[in-house]
């Protein structure tokens, strides 16, 4: 992000995703085994603010998989099926 606001500027757009959620395929592949912890977003989050980066895009930590696809189902995300019931 440091190097992006150096060298781009502060109107680049930028979308940070909290989402990343590692399959079997990660395993043993070092830091892409887990998932992004609320305080290790939080720090990206903050990171970017504090650079004053003016076309920031980020949401909230999710703490279901509502959008962790499953394909073998007709809507295979979960978030999109609750919005619907609402």
């Amino acid at each position: 992000l440091k190097l992006l606001r150096q060298e781009i500027g502060k109107y680049l757009p930028i979308s940070l995703m909290s989402q990343y959620h590692p399959t079997s395929y990660c395993i043993g592949k070092g830091g892409f085994e887990k998932a992004v912890t609320e305080k290790e977003f939080g720090l990206v989050v903050e990171t970017a603010l504090g650079l004053g980066l003016e076309n920031l895009f980020y949401q909230p930590v999710m703490q279901e998989d509502d959008f962790f696809p499953d394909f073998s189902v007709k809507e295979p995300f979960k978030g999109n099926q609750k919005q619907k019931n609402i």
